[in-house]
């Protein structure tokens, strides 16, 4: 059995180690890069170091329920590749093959992350709306909403129901404000685009009967 004295001497060891490789890391022009990326050095296991950014704690605790990291690593000499490691369930979600300079990896690791901040945006904004409605339409009103939408009427024209039964632009300017913090910009092509996106996933999955109308 190891010592409590021979744990401590090896953490010891190991935070040398460590120590060192970060110093190392930071001096050369990859550790440059990374730094000024946001990223930070991170113990990989073993001899290896690596370079991990985290995740925004809101992205966390209210999309996924998954803490993931991006790590850059160099996978042969100066071919520099990133992952997406969740460390809740221990596996990478995210494996970039394609290997190059260090800033073209982490480029592609930024619009990774660009686009996964989007994703979660749509699905946040669609399930605020959807709150929305919930809190004001009765179950009379929603089976309503769900069966027309189902209808070829709504379902082939892009419309739906809900602008029947309240003022569902009111719902989801609202649910835009409960989830960005702020108003939606109608001039702002992003804005537009996650408003109708948002609207089509709500509409899909909770304003639509299942099977088509009854």
């Amino acid at each position: 059995m190891i010592s409590q004295s021979e744990l401590r001497q090896s953490a010891a060891r190991f935070e040398r180690w460590f120590a060192d490789e970060v110093s190392a890391a930071d001096a050369d022009e990859a550790g440059l890069v990374l730094r000024a990326a946001g990223f930070a050095p991170q113990h990989l296991g073993g001899n290896c170091l690596g370079w991990a950014i985290e995740l925004p704690d809101s992205l966390q605790a209210q999309i996924t329920n998954e803490y993931l990291t991006l790590t850059a690593g160099p996978t042969d000499g100066a071919c520099w590749t990133f992952t997406v490691y969740d460390t809740v369930h221990g596996c990478n979600v995210v494996e970039d093959e394609d290997g190059g300079s260090l800033q073209r990896a982490v480029a592609r690791a930024a619009a990774w992350f660009s686009t996964f901040v989007k994703s979660q945006d749509v699905e946040r904004l669609a399930a605020a709306f959807y709150t929305v409605l919930f809190s004001w339409l009765d179950r009379d009103a929603l089976a309503m909403v769900r069966a027309r939408n189902a209808t070829p009427e709504y379902g082939d024209s892009g419309a739906c129901a809900s602008h029947d039964f309240c003022d569902a632009n009111m719902a989801m300017a609202h649910a835009f404000v409960i989830v960005l913090g702020r108003k939606h910009d109608g001039d702002a092509d992003a804005d537009n685009a996650l408003w109708n996106e948002a609207w089509s996933r709500a509409k899909a999955r909770w304003l639509t009967a299942q099977g088509g109308a009854s």
